[in-house]
């Protein structure tokens, strides 16, 4: 189980599968950032770092990011063109 603070950690950690639990340490900021990851199904825990923390058995398995990738290279190939 991860437990980071960072977005970038949330993010390749939930893309390779892993389960976590992300700090949310200025609400309006990070918390908005990890939230997106969650929306997008990562699976993962955002707290501010006030509660419990989860034990693995109570973390969701992170779902498939292929559409939002799918959709994150058509935007950049819409920009930047293909190679």
């Amino acid at each position: 189980m991860w437990i980071t603070t960072r977005f970038h950690h949330h993010l390749v950690a939930s893309l390779h599968g892993a389960r976590g639990m992300a700090l949310s340490a200025r609400s309006g900021y990070y918390d908005v950032k990890h939230g997106s990851l969650v929306e997008l199904g990562s699976g993962w825990r955002v707290s501010d770092g006030t509660g419990e923390v989860p034990t693995l058995a109570d973390l969701e398995r992170p779902g498939s990011f292929e559409d939002a990738i799918s959709r994150k290279r058509r935007e950049a190939e819409l920009l930047y063109g293909t190679a």
